[in-house]
């Protein structure tokens, strides 16, 4: 099993992260410390895409409240989609949920509202075969194979998107945790995952980049930021199979400002690997992240507990 894609629920880390959200970490809408709430219902939003894979197994966590809905309609949620096609989660006001292929509904299923659900949504299609399939808490809920059928028509997915299913107007705390759907433990593969769950361990961070809540930034050279595990418990625990790691995130965006200004960013792990990695302006996320998730983008090495125990540190700069 190869994962190319995790996230808790943290914004910054979609393919796609300028749009307008709302995080938590109230353990009430998430197992995993952390959620989203995307506020728009009809814009979708891109979490992530891969035009080499042919196998997709997105797994996720959905919390909903839908009392202040009075509609039959059912609207979309998370999706993965093709040039042509879309498969496509969706959620009705009367705790239901609908799976739909483009406009052909393909399942119906009960759902409790104000509970955490699990899912884990499944589709192939490499140009001969497709299959299609819905578990819930690893149950399965429908399966299709294609055989003359192709919902797909032979098409390769390579986008997964999501979207809130009802509109978020205001900035009311109560509101938007009350009325909506929070999102968590995204996880892609391309083979079944089963009950994997994305845990997010505690770090200590050093730096005199500037910082107002939503992560650190800076416009000069030369400003350093320093992370490391805080528990070095955590360690034991992925020694004792607790844990598994498939994969840490160290990436690095460039914001909207002049181009001259923190371009690239310096690299050093426990004070011996220097790597450079520019930040293109029209490509925020490209060259910090690995396309393997499992892989260390820095020294492109496995992930385990030995790497994890080392001393991470980035430096801006940038090139005339």
């Amino acid at each position: 099993m190869s994962i190319v894609y995790i996230n808790p629920g943290f914004g910054s880390l979609f393919q796609e992260s300028n749009f307008s959200y709302q995080e938590g970490q109230d353990k009430k809408y998430t197992r995993c410390k952390q959620y989203i709430i995307p506020f728009s219902d009809v814009y979708w939003y891109d979490v992530y895409s891969n035009k080499k894979m042919f196998d997709w197994y997105i797994r996720f966590d959905v919390y909903t409240n839908l009392s202040n809905e009075n509609t039959n309609d059912k609207k979309g949620l998370l999706r993965i989609t093709s040039e042509h096609h879309n498969l496509t989660f969706n959620i009705g006001s009367h705790n239901n949920i609908v799976l739909t292929c483009d406009d052909k509904q393909l399942y119906e299923g009960y759902m409790d509202f104000d509970t955490i659900h699990s899912y884990e949504l499944h589709l192939h299609s490499n140009g001969t075969v497709e299959q299609i399939d819905l578990w819930e808490e690893n149950k399965l809920l429908y399966t299709f194979n294609a055989k003359i059928i192709k919902r797909f028509d032979n098409e390769q997915p390579y986008r997964v998107q999501i979207k809130n299913i009802i509109p978020i107007l205001t900035d009311d705390v109560d509101y938007y945790t009350q009325f909506g759907t929070a999102l968590s433990n995204f996880i892609i593969g391309n083979s079944k995952l089963g009950n994997l769950t994305c845990d997010i361990l505690d770090t200590n961070v050093a730096s005199n980049w500037q910082t107002d809540g939503d992560g650190f930034k800076t416009n000069q050279e030369g400003k350093i930021i320093k992370q490391n595990l805080k528990d070095l418990k955590q360690i034991d625990d992925i020694k004792t199979n607790k844990y598994s790691v498939y994969g840490l995130s160290i990436s690095a965006l460039k914001a909207d400002c002049d181009t001259n200004l923190g371009n690239f960013m310096k690299f050093n792990v426990n004070n011996i690997t220097d790597s450079i990695k520019t930040l293109p302006y029209n490509e925020p996320k490209s060259g910090i992240q690995s396309e393997v998730i499992e892989v260390d983008p820095i020294e492109g090495i496995f992930w385990d507990y030995n790497t994890l125990q080392r001393d991470y540190k980035m430096e801006s700069g940038c090139s005339e």
